[in-house]
């Protein structure tokens, strides 16, 4: 129950992307909130709920966008099978830390995006392109930076809910 109700929050994510980025773009850098809500998930649970969580994030995005299905499927997963592998291997407790990480992964989720676009015959141009990659990481690493915190509070009550109230079907492995 739990997977799934985290799954129905990355797809509603990606409703609230299409809606309220824009409004949040610095420099002409827009966020992308569903791949940082990824990373984060990827930095506190591992490389493979962050892999799932990328795979979850990226079909929606595949879909919203109307792009070919599973260039971004495939991307955010790497990215968040990245941060949660990278997490696991580090000391991820300091934010600079989170945020390297997640930079890294998120110009990851950006260069596999490109190539992939390449391979498949569409045009991009790689200068844009890499200028892009380099502010989106750095603004996406940064809010999943931020984020780490409060969405660990909050899954953290989430499942103290669980336990407390185990017939419900919330809270078993």
């Amino acid at each position: 129950m739990r997977w799934l109700l985290a799954g129905l929050g990355l797809v509603l994510l990606v409703a609230v992307q299409a809606v309220l980025a824009v409004h949040l773009a610095v420099a002409g850098t827009v966020p992308d909130l569903p791949l940082a809500a990824a990373l984060v998930l990827g930095l506190q649970g591992g490389p493979r709920r962050g892999g799932l969580a990328g795979v979850v994030v990226g079909l929606s995005l595949d879909l919203l966008r109307g792009s070919q299905l599973g260039i971004f499927a495939l991307a955010a997963g790497i990215a968040g099978w990245l941060c949660g592998e990278a997490a696991s291997r580090v000391d991820a407790g300091r934010a600079m830390v989170r945020w390297i990480i997640a930079s890294v992964a998120a110009a990851l989720y950006g260069a596999v995006v490109v190539v992939l676009w390449r391979v498949l015959g569409h045009p991009v141009h790689l200068h844009g392109a890499l200028h892009h990659i380099l502010g989106a990481a750095l603004y996406d690493g940064l809010l999943a930076a931020l984020a780490y915190w409060p969405l660990a509070a909050m899954g953290r009550r989430a499942f103290a809910h669980a336990k407390r109230y185990p017939r419900m079907g919330i809270g078993r492995p």
